[in-house]
């Protein structure tokens, strides 16, 4: 119900605000053509050649209002918070468009029409808002009067607050709450509260009472069973019946809810991303950007295998078994940059370990073979991993994959940072390789990269380890 509402509320607001953008644009071009006219006529290109850059504004301006959030209801809570949103979506959107014209090498479009449109479509935008933002208002309190739809709360009143807040900051739906009724029949109703419920009959006595067109109960999960009879009250009279179900507070993930057929609904905790367009977005990254990194790779390999053939004979390639994606294990492929008898001599080192808890590094590490620091600085010992972002078994961005006797160390809320499928870099890789000596501050990070991901922050994470690169800061 209240995503419908409010699909069709920003559905309406967006095309208010296609609208005043289209007339904005075209009142620039009209007031930019009498301007110029009046001096030098036909100094102006006509209309249907500048039609094009709407294609631009469009897409620009709505990504910008929908990122300021002013598709949703509560944005018109107050003058003050919509003000500062359209600014700042004004703000976005005229980079937008300014960037994407440099993209295109638009270099032949008038700055004053822009200006113009900029000044227009920010005043246009601004009265559009306070005009909705008014209407909403008077619509509400007509609603409100009017008693255009009217709604039972059943359940304690503490918890019917939170229905009550939803209703506050959407004032254009003009609900009016008819009352609150107890669960237990203790409330404002005079039910029979024998068997700790308001049986059948006792709901259509207090159902009798009100002018009811909606009925929503509000009450913790574990009492959603003794709605029965109240549902069945309701059905029989034609009075739409809602549950809000207060779920326990998480501290990590979201709720979510799907309905699976016949009466079923499957909840859910979600911990990790499951956008799966999102999600399929990125798992189309990161096979472009192997094909790229194992290209890369290719090139290096020859000239690496030389070097390693003088320095040290042996195999060019270090494997070593990696856990992924909750615990799956996976053979991991980089440049040797060590001895070949590397993880032989790691009990030797591990009283030099500069990490605390379940990892182990160190900086000077005496196994590191002549060229390995320049390797490890650049990040080049990793390219063969590229290989692993093909197979699946890692991402360009995610999480660093543990090795399983570092896994044996975890304590339970260390198995989070492997909920998603590891990656070459990170924050922890860029923000904390240097910083950071405690694992649980890994962890930390892990967790912030898992609950925060988007696809803008792998892009962002990714500009970061190419400059990383360049400046040879890895160890």
């Amino acid at each position: 119900m209240v995503r419908r509402k409010d699909l069709y509320f920003a559905q309406l607001t967006l095309a208010c605000d296609i609208l005043v953008l289209v007339a904005a644009y075209f009142a620039a071009h009209w007031l930019l053509s009498w301007w110029r006219n009046a001096s030098s006529p036909g100094s102006v290109r006509p209309f249907a050649q500048y039609v094009w850059i709407l294609w631009l504004i469009g897409p620009a301006w709505v990504f910008a209002l929908w990122k300021a959030n002013l598709y949703r209801p509560g944005s018109f809570v107050s003058f003050e918070r919509l003000f500062k949103a359209l600014l700042n979506a004004q703000i976005f959107g005229g980079l937008l468009l300014l960037s994407a014209m440099y993209l295109t090498k638009s270099e032949d479009v008038s700055r004053l029409l822009l200006q113009g449109f900029l000044i227009l479509s920010a005043a246009g935008l601004a009265a559009e808002r306070v005009g909705l933002k008014l209407f909403l208002d008077y619509r509400a309190a007509h609603s409100r009067k009017k008693g255009v739809w009217h709604v039972l709360l059943v359940g304690d009143p503490a918890r019917a607050q939170q229905y009550l807040r939803l209703l506050a900051e959407r004032p254009h739906w003009g609900v009016r709450v008819a009352g609150i009724e107890r669960l237990n029949g203790n409330g404002n109703g005079n039910g029979n509260g024998a068997s700790g419920h308001l049986v059948a009959k006792s709901w259509e006595r207090v159902l009798n009472k009100y002018v009811v067109d909606e009925v929503v109960a509000v009450c913790p999960w574990q009492e959603a069973a003794l709605l029965d009879d109240l549902a069945g009250a309701c059905t029989e009279r034609g009075v739409i019946f809602r549950i809000m179900v207060e779920m326990p507070p998480l501290r990590v993930g979201r709720y979510t809810v799907d309905d699976i057929g016949q009466g079923s609904y499957m909840v859910s905790i979600e911990t990790v991303p499951q956008e799966m367009l999102y999600l399929a977005a990125k798992r189309l990254l990161d096979i472009a950007g192997a094909l790229v990194g194992l290209l890369m790779c290719g090139l290096v390999f020859p000239f690496y295998a030389l070097w390693l053939k003088m320095v040290s004979p042996g195999p060019v390639l270090f494997r070593q078994e990696r856990l992924g994606r909750n615990g799956r294990r996976f053979v991991m492929y980089k440049f040797r940059t060590m001895c070949n008898d590397a993880e032989k001599k790691l009990g030797d080192l591990m009283a030099r370990n500069e990490m605390s808890g379940a990892i182990f590094k160190i900086r000077d590490d005496p196994r590191i073979i002549p060229g390995g620091f320049f390797m490890r600085a650049t990040h080049l010992d990793e390219l063969p991993q590229f290989f692993n972002v093909l197979k699946g078994d890692m991402s360009l961005v995610g999480t660093r994959p543990p090795i399983p006797a570092e896994a044996e160390q975890y304590q339970a809320r260390h198995y989070r940072r492997l909920s998603m499928r590891p990656g070459l870099t990170g924050f922890w890789q860029l923000s904390g390789n240097k910083q950071v000596n405690d694992f649980d501050e890994v962890v930390s990070l892990d967790c912030k990269y898992i609950d925060n991901w988007s696809l803008w922050l792998d892009a962002k994470l990714l500009l970061r380890t190419c400059a990383g690169i360049f400046k040879a800061e890895g160890w």
